[in-house]
């Protein structure tokens, strides 16, 4: 019985040792950070350029997923909406509308 009390005492500590070595590279930001660069900035329109009204921005974290975050946000999109983000190696806006199409603006 004592050996059993012995491992589970061993055990918490290590336990406890771990979590807070991790609490302290999570505070000096060693650990990454799920809100990192991860996110992209996406510009809701709605129709086709050159006709196109804009609507807002949204903040999103998965790309293909732009119209439907513009559709989900804005009322205004009337499930109509696509999303345009600055694509860094292109250099221009790249737009993704509701059926899922990726185009040049």
């Amino acid at each position: 019985m004592r050996e059993y009390q012995r491992r589970e005492k061993r055990l918490r500590a290590v336990t406890i040792v771990g979590i807070m070595i991790l609490s302290l590279m999570a505070s000096v930001g060693l650990v990454p950070s799920t809100f990192a660069d991860d996110t992209v900035s996406i510009t809701c329109y709605t129709g086709y350029p050159p006709n196109d009204k804009y609507v807002g921005t949204v903040t999103i974290f998965d790309v293909p997923t732009a119209s439907n975050a513009c559709n989900t946000m804005y009322y205004d999109c009337r499930k109509r909406c696509m999303g345009c983000y600055i694509d860094r190696e292109l250099v221009e806006d790249v737009c993704i509308d509701v059926y899922g199409n990726t185009f040049l603006k």
